[in-house]
């Protein structure tokens, strides 16, 4: 990271999920070492992090019933979480669990304010819950995203998919982009700061 960034590279884009949060730990670190040394102003660089996927610390747990007393610990006691908030064992979208994941996120860059914050994978939502009751969940979290954008914490927030902005509207996935600009126009008024989306585009995947 800090030879990217030497070399040029200003857009820096992680996930607190990736390496159960290590790999945010090192590229704050390198960030953090970076700016130190003259090599880069913390203005001439996007960083760029994602919240949605249950983010383990450090290793995961050695079998499904350790993560299972784990979530339990961590986040459904705490009433981070709740348990019907979360689908597929490991994905949620609610604005709670989104505003500890981006204070566990800021903490792990080492950074008051993050450039783009990502909501990770919302589709995969699709697969376990209704359209309206995904588009009430990502309202929600859209709104305490326009709060957390008036407090400094990041400067703009939108979605980083897979396979949504990829597949056509008859796909349970499908994510409609003018839609979801609307849910955060209902948050946020015209000044909202739904800045940015996330696919996948190659020669492997030229959908979008």
């Amino acid at each position: 990271i800090r030879a990217a960034i030497a070399n040029g590279v200003n857009v820096l884009d992680t996930a607190i999920n990736y390496r159960c949060q290590r790999s945010e730990r090192a590229l704050g670190r390198a960030i953090v070492e970076a700016v130190a040394s003259g090599e880069a102003r913390r203005d001439e660089l996007v960083v760029c992090t994602k919240g949605g996927y249950v983010a383990l610390d450090g290793a995961p747990p050695s079998s499904r019933e350790a993560y299972e007393q784990w979530l339990e610990e961590e986040l459904f006691a705490p009433g981070v979480l709740a348990r019907d908030e979360l689908v597929r064992g490991g994905h949620a979208n609610a604005p709670g669990f989104l505003a500890y994941q981006l204070a566990r996120s800021r903490a792990n860059l080492g950074l008051h304010t993050v450039d783009v914050y990502y909501v990770h994978n919302p589709e995969e939502q699709l697969l376990a819950i209704d359209r309206p009751t995904f588009a009430a969940r990502m309202r929600a979290a859209f709104a305490m995203l326009e709060e957390r954008a008036a407090a400094g914490e990041i400067a703009g927030y939108g979605c980083a998919t897979w396979a949504g902005f990829r597949v056509g509207p008859e796909h349970r996935q499908h994510l409609a982009l003018a839609e979801l600009v609307a849910l955060a126009r209902e948050v946020g008024g015209t000044a909202h700061h739904f800045r940015a989306i996330q696919l996948p585009v190659s020669l492997a995947m030229p959908e979008a």
